[in-house]
C-alpha cells in the first residue's frame, strides 16, 4: 500500500504492473552530469545502520550468553564433561550459523548494492549473488551436523557403540 499512491502519481503506473522495483542511486543534471541522489543514500545508510546494529546486538549478546553459559558450567557441580562437551558444540554450531548466512548473504548483496551506488558496473556480481543466495539453504544446517558429535558419527556411520560377542545358542 506505501507504493500503490506514489508510484501511481509519479509514474502513471499501477503497483500490479510492476515486477520489481530497482533503486536510483544517481540522477543526471540540466548539465548532463550524474549526481548522487541523496534520499536514496539516506535510506540507504538507514538500512546499513539496521543490519549493523542487529549484528552488534547478535555478537554482545552472544559473548554475554558464552560468558553466563561457561561460569554456570564451571560452577555447577552436577554438570559432566558430557553436558560440558555438548554445550561447547552447540555454541560453535551456533556461531557458524551465525556466520553462514553473513558470507553467502549479507556480503554479497552489500557489495551488490556498493557498486551502483559508487556507479560501478556490476557485471558478473549479479550472477554471484544469485548463486550464493540458492546455496545457502543446503549450507546452513552443515555447521550442526558436522560441529555435534552424535550428529557427525551417525552422518559418516561410525558407530562406537559396542556391542556384546554374538555367541553361538546350542541345543541340548
Amino acid at each position: 500500500m506505501f507504493f500503490r499512491i506514489p508510484l501511481l502519481e509519479s509514474y502513471d503506473t499501477r503497483i500490479e504492473d510492476i515486477s520489481y522495483i530497482m533503486i536510483w542511486f544517481h540522477i543526471t543534471n540540466d548539465e548532463g552530469i550524474l549526481e548522487p541522489r541523496w534520499s536514496t543514500f539516506i535510506g540507504i545508510a538507514n538500512l546499513w545502520f539496521m543490519v549493523t546494529s542487529s549484528f552488534i546486538c547478535v555478537i554482545f549478546f552472544g559473548i554475554k550468553c558464552y560468558r553466563k553459559i561457561t561460569k554456570a558450567l564451571k560452577h555447577s557441580k552436577m554438570s559432566s564433561y558430557y553436558a560440558r562437551s555438548i554445550q561447547k558444540q552447540l555454541f560453535q554450531a551456533l556461531v557458524l550459523q551465525t556466520v553462514v548466512p553473513v558470507v553467502l548473504m549479507y556480503i554479497p548483496i552489500g557489495i551488490l548494492y556498493m557498486f551502483p551506488m559508487l556507479n560501478i558496473e556490476v557485471g558478473f556480481i549479479s550472477s554471484f549473488v544469485t548463486a550464493t543466495i540458492e546455496v545457502y539453504p543446503a549450507v546452513d544446517p552443515l555447521p550442526t551436523m558436522f560441529i555435534v558429535d552424535n550428529f557427525r558419527k551417525t552422518i559418516l556411520c561410525k558407530n562406537e557403540m559396542e556391542t556384546p560377542e554374538k555367541k553361538p545358542v546350542r541345543n541340548s
